[in-house]
């Protein structure tokens, strides 16, 4: 069941006590561990995490003539947003469960899942680009899936491979391969362990 959207204005200090618990933003904001106004942690250069969580969250961008557009479109690349002509963030209140994981290399997730399945899934990888990047490859490999250990196991070796210059990525190191699809393991473990 859906229910509204939050809103976070961009220029006001953001309380994580408001973000819902089960997603990849409140993951960000306990690794963060700080107060800030959307508009500055987004504009910081390491804004990459929060952007992802955002991604996945289907964050919208309320704009000051009113419109709202989707986030994805305004993300520059290095990992920020531009953010000129935005006052609010929308996040969606879903039946979705979230999770972001990382430092140099993280994953951000969320999902839908239904009937032991599941149904929807968004899947962003950082530090496989100078900016945040969707990961096609691991949502697709997710959805429709029935939630299993061995799924655990598809995840992690579909983000090697999306990580790699032949898939979205430029990762060519064996340690930072290795570490990302354990991340991604990881992270899927934890969303799935949230799912309602």
């Amino acid at each position: 069941m859906t229910s509204a959207a939050q809103r976070f204005p961009l220029d006001a200090p953001l309380n994580p006590a408001a973000i819902h618990p089960a997603s990849a933003l409140a993951d960000v904001f306990a690794q963060l561990n700080r107060i800030d106004a959307l508009r500055r942690l987004l504009a910081s250069p390491n804004a990459a995490p929060l952007t992802a969580a955002l991604l996945v969250e289907g964050a919208s961008l309320q704009l000051t003539d009113g419109s709202t557009i989707p986030i994805e479109d305004r993300l520059l690349d290095n990992g920020a947003a531009d953010l000129s002509d935005a006052e609010a963030i929308t996040v969606p209140c879903a039946d979705r469960a979230g999770a972001w994981l990382g430092d140099r290399h993280g994953v951000a997730l969320s999902l839908r899942i239904r009937d032991g399945r599941i149904a929807d899934a968004a899947a962003v990888i950082v530090g496989v680009a100078p900016y945040p990047l969707r990961a096609r490859q691991i949502e697709g490999a997710l959805r429709g899936r029935a939630t299993s250990p061995q799924l655990l196991d598809i995840a992690a070796q579909t983000a090697r491979i999306e990580a790699q210059p032949f898939g979205i990525g430029d990762i060519i190191d064996e340690a930072a391969l290795e570490q990302l699809a354990e991340t991604t393991r990881a992270a899927l473990q934890l969303a799935l362990s949230r799912a309602p």
